[in-house]
């Protein structure tokens, strides 16, 4: 039986300075979460740092460097199933890897992004130029995973006081790239309104949820499990993908038909979301009402 394809992805605040930290979250991902691709952002490593960091992980990793002390994405590849790296896009910035495998006879697009916190100019010339690398390649399999720095529903990404407001631009380009390649917030859309958060800030009792995946829609009756899970050492906390091999036909008994909203358009949902997600469409509905009559 073919093995499920896991992702996992986290925000690790630098690894490079202290090797205690780096080895014990290599070994989480190995020991604990079985190994799969694991998706690092905020690596801080450099071209010095490679074969020692491929040494503590048992693996090949693949890098996209930042600076020493900030930026930096890299893809640890998984140690327990058989894959080929058929290319390798990165950016000079440490921004984001863009990696097509083959597993099993199957072409996946997998890209790793950390986008900018701050300023909205770098935000949209990192989302523009991250959609026009990934128009390059002939769009199969999309998995998309990171620290995408928006809160992508303005009410249940977010927890706390607010000390400034989100991009809405770069929202809108964000919500433009999942309609252009067919993207679906897949945590979203199996959790519905639930508020469940990736980043916290326990001194300003900020909690947001700016960690996602963005799968194609086509993937979505594979999905095995989508979840969220404490880290170590870090501010941000891990997600987590499985996808079922395409030769596995257990579907679920029964599918629906979604309408558009933002990050889920109209697919096949297996009737295990439902509930959730129908709450989500109702609560998003009113939300957009209520703010088109303020404004």
């Amino acid at each position: 039986m073919s093995p499920l394809i896991k992702s996992f992805s986290l925000n690790v605040r630098g690894l490079r300075s202290n090797q205690k930290k780096r080895q014990k979250t290599f070994k989480q991902f190995r020991n604990k979460y079985k190994s799969g691709f694991v998706f690092l952002q905020e690596t801080h490593s450099s071209q010095e740092t490679e074969n020692l960091w491929s040494k503590e992980w048992g693996g090949e990793i693949l890098f996209s460097h930042g600076s020493t002390n900030a930026r930096g994405v890299a893809v640890l590849c998984p140690t327990d199933i058989e894959y080929k790296i058929e290319s390798v896009t990165r950016d000079s910035q440490g921004r984001y890897l863009i990696i097509k495998v083959t597993i099993e006879d199957e072409t996946h697009l997998l890209v790793n992004v950390y986008a900018p916190s701050d300023n909205e100019k770098d935000k949209i010339a990192f989302i523009t130029d991250l959609k026009s690398q990934i128009a390059n390649h002939e769009v199969c399999n999309l998995v998309l995973g990171g620290d995408f720095n928006i809160h992508l529903h303005p009410t249940l990404d977010y927890k706390g006081n607010r000390t400034e407001q989100d991009s809405e631009k770069y929202r809108a380009e964000i919500l433009a790239m999942l309609d252009t390649f067919e993207l679906t917030d897949v945590w979203r859309l199996y959790n519905g309104n639930t508020f469940k958060f990736t980043w916290h800030s326990k001194t300003k009792k900020i909690f947001s949820r700016l960690d996602y995946w963005f799968i194609s829609d086509h993937l979505l009756n594979r999905v095995d499990t989508v979840d969220i899970h404490p880290a170590m050492n870090t501010d941000h906390d891990i997600i987590s993908l499985s996808l079922k091999p395409p030769n596995d036909e257990k579907r679920g008994p029964s599918y629906f038909k979604l309408n558009n909203s933002p990050g889920i358009k109209s697919l096949s949902l297996p009737d295990t979301a439902l509930p959730a997600a129908l709450v989500f469409i109702i609560s998003l509905y009113l939300y957009m009402t209520v703010s088109h009559m303020i404004h």
